[in-house]
C-alpha cells in the first residue's frame, strides 16, 4: 500500500511537472509573438510615414501646371518649394504651395504669391528630420530631388517633371518607376 502511495505521488509530480514546462513553453511562444508583433508593426508604421511623405510631394507635384511653375527658392532662411498654381488672385497673380521643412515638421502653407509668411504659418504633415531640394535639367525635362530624413534614415525621392500634369513620373531611389 506504501508503495502504491509513493508510485501515486512520483506519478502526480511528474504530471505537475509536464504541467507546467508546458505552461512555461507556452508563455515564452506567447512573449517572443508579442515581442515579433510589436517590432513588425512599428517597422510598418515607419514605412507607411515614409510612403506618406513620397506620396504627398507627388500628388503636390501633379498640380503645377510644368515644370517651370515648380521653383527651388530660399525664403526666411529657408529652403522652400514653390509650385505656382493656375488660380489668379485678384491682381492676376498666382497662388503658390510653399513646401519646406521647420521645427521637426515637413510643413505647407498655400498662399498668394506676395503672402510675407512666418516659418511657424505653415500646416503641419508630418514630422521629418530634414529636408532639402534640386532642382537638374535633363535634356527637355526636369529633374526634381527630394531629400528628407525620416527615423534615422535619409530617403531619396526623384521626380522627372514634364510639362503635362499626367505625366508626371516619380523614381524612387529604393525602388523601382512609380507613376
Amino acid at each position: 500500500m506504501n508503495d502504491q502511495r509513493s508510485n501515486l505521488k512520483f506519478d502526480l509530480l511528474a504530471v505537475l511537472l509536464v504541467l507546467c514546462l508546458f505552461s512555461v513553453t507556452i508563455l515564452s511562444l506567447l512573449l517572443t509573438g508579442a515581442n515579433s508583433y510589436r517590432s513588425l508593426t512599428q517597422r510598418d508604421a515607419e514605412v507607411q510615414d515614409e510612403q506618406i511623405v513620397s506620396i504627398f510631394f507627388a500628388n503636390k507635384l501633379r498640380q503645377a501646371v510644368s515644370s517651370s511653375h515648380v521653383l527651388d527658392m530660399i525664403e526666411n532662411d529657408t529652403q522652400v518649394l514653390y509650385i505656382l498654381d493656375d488660380t489668379l488672385d485678384e491682381t492676376g497673380r498666382p497662388y503658390v504651395t510653399r513646401i519646406y521643412y521647420h521645427d521637426g515638421w515637413l510643413r505647407e502653407i498655400y498662399s498668394d504669391q506676395d503672402y510675407k509668411f512666418s516659418k511657424d504659418d505653415g500646416e503641419k504633415i508630418a514630422r521629418i528630420e530634414g529636408l532639402t531640394f534640386s532642382k537638374d535639367q535633363l535634356g527637355d525635362d526636369v529633374l526634381l530631388t527630394i531629400r528628407f530624413m525620416m527615423n534615422g534614415k535619409e530617403h531619396t525621392d526623384h521626380y522627372a517633371l514634364e510639362d503635362i500634369r499626367e505625366s508626371i513620373v516619380h523614381f524612387q531611389s529604393e525602388g523601382g518607376l512609380h507613376q
